[in-house]
């Protein structure tokens, strides 16, 4: 029972973090959009700006294009060498998109594709293993 709790304690207190968030980021992107309805005032005066729809807003942000992470796990473990960590292989592959892998938000979207697409590999027969999936910690190796 006490887990139970504990979990929807720390539910909680993210999604408290979160509002905290974006309600710190709602008073930018109003000033945001004022200011592209000034610009576009001023290139076209006559323009209604109340015609312009909200396009459909995705949380889930795409880090890698169709079939780019494969070619750049394949690429960092050929570099890297002999059965790396997913924690390697996420962190490097976040630096070679620029990506902050000190946001653990971030770090966590990235390395769950990132492992989609090794386990992919694994079944398809392109990589090695150590580890199984119940395993802390799984390395990879380029077979």
């Amino acid at each position: 029972m006490q887990h139970a709790v504990s979990q929807m304690i720390d539910k909680k207190s993210k999604l408290i973090g979160e509002l905290e968030c974006y309600k710190e980021r709602i008073p930018k992107l109003e000033k945001v959009i004022k200011s592209l309805d000034i610009a576009i005032q001023t290139f076209d005066p006559d323009f209604d700006i109340t015609s312009i729809k909200a396009t459909k807003f995705n949380l889930n942000k795409r880090y890698f294009n169709n079939g780019e992470v494969k070619t750049m796990i394949l690429d960092c473990l050929r570099e890297l060498g002999d059965y790396i960590p997913t924690h390697n292989i996420t962190i490097e592959l976040m630096k070679i998109k620029k990506l902050d892998h000190k946001n653990q938000k971030i770090k966590t979207r990235v390395q769950q594709t990132i492992l989609t697409t090794l386990n992919r590999l694994y079944k398809d027969k392109v990589i090695l293993r150590k580890g199984e999936n119940g395993d802390k910690i799984l390395m990879w190796s380029i077979d």
